[in-house]
């Protein structure tokens, strides 16, 4: 099983993604955005090869929908783009799961880390750019994507997941 952690900066998805691999032995997989293009062609191989492995990876974020959702600002399109239908099929064949958090404690945890690169408009248009993108793959895969709220307590929140996914008739999936 390929399990994707998306959300927005500051909702706690490395924190969240490492905790899960160690708990259940998934391998972590950490992807930021890129604007190299041989970068983004591997990944996306990467992931081909992960899939048909058929083992539990975790990523910590993906570039194949982060291209999608962060491209606008280095004031470009997705240089993905013209492979959008191949990774829609690929991203069917994932899980998943964006990240809710409280948005003054997202806020606080930018603020923290000094991510004020990152604007409040900025947001609203990541926002507005993952809802598109989910919308698209819904409509081309009929891939649904899980919006989980998490806390302040991630070794709970991570078990809570684990029983969603376990419980999720239609996942196929290769967890013990």
């Amino acid at each position: 099983m390929i399990l994707i952690i998306e959300g927005l900066d500051g909702t706690g998805k490395t924190t969240f993604a490492k905790k899960f691999s160690e708990i259940y032995n998934f391998t972590y997989i950490k992807e930021s955005y890129t604007n190299n293009c041989k970068e983004k062609e591997k990944r996306v191989h990467n992931l081909i090869e992960r899939l048909e492995e058929n083992k539990n990876y975790i990523y910590d974020r993906t570039t194949l929908i982060d291209d999608f959702v962060y491209s606008f600002l280095n004031k470009q399109e997705s240089s993905l783009k013209f492979l959008k239908k191949r990774i829609f099929f690929l991203l069917s064949q994932c899980e998943i799961v964006h990240l809710v958090i409280d948005e003054d404690i997202r806020k606080k945890r930018m603020q923290e880390r000094g991510d004020e690169y990152i604007t409040e408009d900025d947001i609203k248009k990541i926002s507005k750019n993952y809802f598109d993108f989910y919308q698209e793959l819904l409509s081309a895969n009929k891939k649904d994507v899980k919006f989980f709220q998490i806390t302040e307590n991630t070794e709970e929140d991570v078990k809570i997941l684990m029983e969603v996914i376990k419980n999720d008739k239609n996942i196929t999936h290769c967890i013990k």
